[in-house]
């Protein structure tokens, strides 16, 4: 996995935070269709996320393209962020009768 570039300008305004986003695994291990579901703050981590994940790679399935992963990438400025951690996938508890 090849880790996003934290922007400069982000850095030297103390802005963190994270992005979720949603990608294929094609048949040779590439992602592909990288696209963002949802960024806090929009538009700060959002080009360095696509642009990292576009070089991920996983292992191949000659098979079938594997659609609809999601992964959330969470931007700190150090180990010892206040920033407090944000779940951006939405959770759904599902009870018996």
């Amino acid at each position: 996995r090849i880790e996003p570039k934290y922007p400069i300008k982000a850095a030297k305004q103390n802005i963190e935070g994270a992005v979720l986003l949603s990608f294929d695994i094609n048949m040779d291990g590439s992602t592909g269709n990288v696209r963002v579901i949802k960024a806090i703050p929009s538009s700060i981590f959002d080009q360095v996320s696509i642009t990292a994940l576009q070089q991920w790679r996983y292992k191949s399935d000659s098979q079938k393209v594997l659609t609809g992963n999601v992964v959330q990438l969470d931007y700190r400025l150090d180990k010892d962020s206040t920033f407090k951690s944000v779940n951006l996938i939405e959770k759904v508890s599902v009870k018996s009768k």
